[in-house]
């Protein structure tokens, strides 16, 4: 399991839970942009100073700083 902020650009991975601690506002916004158990996830890129990335999930892309995207488990995907 590795945090989804550590997840290489082109890359997939499926969320596998969110942190214990996670503060709660921001574990209700996650939830709400889609990242929830089992959902696929991938990496496309990164900002060229290296923070934010940009995620697609459920279809959609969303910018996630580090410090949000720490929280998040995920297990990467055998491509």
């Amino acid at each position: 399991m590795t945090p989804l902020s550590r997840v290489a650009v082109g890359a997939t991975a499926t969320i596998r839970d969110v942190s214990d601690s996670c503060p709660e506002p921001v574990r209700r916004r996650l939830a709400s942009l889609g990242f929830d158990d089992a959902t696929r996830v991938r990496k496309v890129r990164r900002a060229p100073m290296g923070d934010p990335s940009v995620y697609e999930v459920m279809g959609y892309q969303i910018c996630l700083r580090d410090r949000e995207a720490q929280h998040i488990v995920c297990e990467l995907a055998d491509e």
